[in-house]
């Protein structure tokens, strides 16, 4: 069977990451427009990422560039969010009540 190799290069590190999947596989995710996951459910997420971003031509950020980047979001939503009180504000306070 042939082969083909997919590869995308990471934004931030500029690291090409390469990943190798028959052809037939490659042609039904493109052509028949399957879910990544259920054409290859045994790669990883990281590599299932690969071969969708070298279809999307958006950036791409390998795993540990992502970590680094986004690590600041997750501290950031935690904080956005009060603590649940157990009480259902949206129905016992503001100008409708």
């Amino acid at each position: 069977m042939k082969i083909a190799k997919i590869g995308a290069t990471c934004s931030e590190c500029h690291k090409s990451h390469v990943v190798r999947v028959y052809a037939v596989d490659y042609d039904n995710y493109i052509i028949n427009r399957e879910l990544v996951q259920n054409v290859w459910p045994d790669m990883t997420p990281d590599e299932r990422e690969i071969i969708i971003n070298s279809q999307v031509g958006g950036p791409y950020y390998c795993s540990p560039c992502w970590d680094k980047l986004f690590e600041e979001d997750d501290k950031y939503d935690e904080d956005l969010w009060p603590e649940d009180t157990g009480k259902d504000n949206w129905r016992t306070e503001g100008p409708y009540c």
